[in-house]
């Protein structure tokens, strides 16, 4: 169609192949308003089955982001135990590292025990 303007605002194939005949004091459509509304009519399904891809769509992103959420509370259960973990293993090393020096002195005083019975043992052999 062309308005004022000579700009056809319907784009059938009517309109768009006599929009250079139609004087530009027309307003209204040069098709019929059958073949308008059967173009709207064909709107109507591509808007319906957009809007429900986008509501898919739409539905997807919802499970994702209720499934990310599941995962990082199992993540944060399992840095929890990791953390208490963690603790038993650091408490387990200090024990440890206390029970090392406590051998090492005892093993220290026994050398010490044994040296000095070495050279008792040599005086009494020598007769010294």
């Amino acid at each position: 169609c062309r308005s004022r303007t000579q700009r056809p605002a319907c784009t059938c194939a009517v309109c768009v192949s006599t929009a250079m005949s139609v004087a530009p004091a027309v307003d209204s459509c040069v098709c019929s308003g059958g073949q308008l509304l059967q173009q709207q009519q064909q709107l109507v399904p591509q808007e319906s089955s957009y809007q429900s891809s986008r509501a898919e769509a739409l539905h997807n992103v919802e499970a994702t982001i209720v499934e990310l959420g599941s995962i990082f509370t199992q993540l944060a259960e399992m840095v929890a135990a990791q953390g208490e973990m963690t603790q038993r293993i650091d408490e387990n090393v200090e024990e440890t590292l206390g029970n090392v020096d406590n051998a090492k002195a005892q093993l220290m005083k026994y050398l010490n025990n044994i040296s000095g019975n070495r050279w008792l043992m040599m005086k009494v052999r020598t007769g010294r």
